[in-house]
């Protein structure tokens, strides 16, 4: 604006959102003092100050527009006392500028580093700016404005997290599936103008994307428990219990677990069940008389699979003992050895002894005979009396 004093006014005429707006002008009595007033399109006054004029009448001041002011159209009012020409002139005069929403700008601070195994959590990092370079602290409700892709695919909208309360710096991050497809390049996106600070700032102003990162099968988690370390042969019987997790700690229910245990001379299966409301898979193996063959250490190798071809294995170290079993064979053939020695010290004794013996144990033993039984029967007096009676 051009007065009789000089000519004053703002930098520009359009400007965004936290950007600084510059009055400046002359032509005012050095040293004098002028009000600076910048009105919103409410009539609010925005900004007042008391601005004092240097050595040549010149003078200056600024504004920073907040984040969240009105858009449209601004006055700036000057008056005071005191023109270059004439110090006891009163002065007014005003100018007009233009706000609009800010523009965001967007970059990436952290990259996605791959390979990925399935069910592991990625994460980028962006940084969140407004025009004059202050961080960005504040998002839209409920906004997702990032995606992940897969190849030219959306495989997800995300939302982003902020780190800290003033550092605009914004994560997304996702879980990849247990499922996902390996064979192509995944990558994070914010679209263009998908951002929003909430008071209707927006950006960026084109398509930020982190690098690309792969993704490789899921190698899943064993962790077993056995009921001993050391087995005697062929007594006892190996149990183990296992979980099985994928890399983020989540369970493994649908896949097929393979155990078997194997020694220098040996190889066998286990037995596997699934315990579904443990979440736990049983191996069981009994060992049998033809394990006294491989004494020592055996190694239980479980492999596992689930239904999208995520796999993981584990082997674990045993020992099988055939003391206990030799212990029993020791003490039969000492007692048959006794037995030997004692028949061999004994037996003429012991024969002539069984020879006295056997005959009265023999006569015991023998069945009367059938005179004596019908002699001593009840009944025998009268079969005799009615042998004896007389017929007609």
């Amino acid at each position: 604006a051009r007065v009789h004093y000089g000519i004053w006014g703002t930098d520009r005429y359009v400007y965004q959102r936290t950007e600084t707006v510059l009055a400046t002008g002359g032509g005012i009595l050095p040293k004098a003092a002028l009000k600076v007033t910048i009105r919103d399109p409410a009539g609010t006054d925005a900004y007042k100050a008391t601005v004092a004029a240097n050595d040549t009448g010149a003078f200056v001041t600024s504004w920073r527009i907040p984040p969240s002011s009105l858009t449209e159209e601004y006055t700036v009012f000057i008056d005071g006392t005191g023109t270059y020409d004439t110090p006891t002139a009163e002065f007014v005069s005003k100018s007009k500028f233009s706000v609009t929403q800010a523009l965001l700008n967007v970059t990436v601070l952290t990259q996605p580093v791959g390979p990925y195994q399935r069910m592991q959590t990625v994460s980028a990092d962006f940084v969140v700016k407004y025009p004059d370079s202050t961080t960005v602290a504040s998002m839209k409700e409920d906004l997702k404005p990032a995606a992940l892709y897969a190849g030219q695919f959306k495989v997800a909208d995300l939302g982003l997290t902020a780190s800290g309360a003033t550092s605009g710096l914004w994560t997304v991050q996702s879980k990849i599936p247990r499922n996902a497809t390996l064979d192509v390049k995944y990558r994070f996106a914010l679209p263009a103008k998908a951002f929003d600070d909430g008071n209707g700032n927006i950006g960026p102003e084109n398509d930020v994307e982190t690098s690309s990162f792969s993704v490789v099968a899921a190698t899943l988690q064993l962790s077993s428990t056995l009921n001993s370390t050391r087995y005697q042969v062929p007594f006892d019987t190996l149990t183990a219990y296992t979980r099985v997790t994928y890399p983020d700690g989540t369970p493994v229910a649908n896949a097929t677990l393979r155990a078997q245990l194997s020694a220098v001379n040996s190889k066998v299966n286990a037995t596997v069940t699934y315990d579904k409301a443990a979440s736990v898979w049983i191996i069981s193996y009994a060992f049998t008389l033809r394990d006294l063959l491989s004494p020592g250490t055996w190694t239980l190798s479980e492999d596992i699979s689930d239904i999208y071809g995520n796999a993981g294995s584990s082997t674990l170290e045993v020992t099988a003992e055939p003391y206990t079993f030799l212990e029993i064979v020791l003490a039969v053939v000492i007692i048959l050895l006794l037995a030997r020695w004692l028949l061999s010290k004994f037996w003429r004794r012991l024969y002539l002894g069984a020879k006295r013996v056997l005959p009265s144990i023999r006569g015991r033993l023998r069945p009367r005979p059938m005179g004596s039984y019908l002699r001593d029967s009840p009944v025998t007096p009268w079969i005799r009396s009615s042998l004896s009676r007389p017929r007609y």
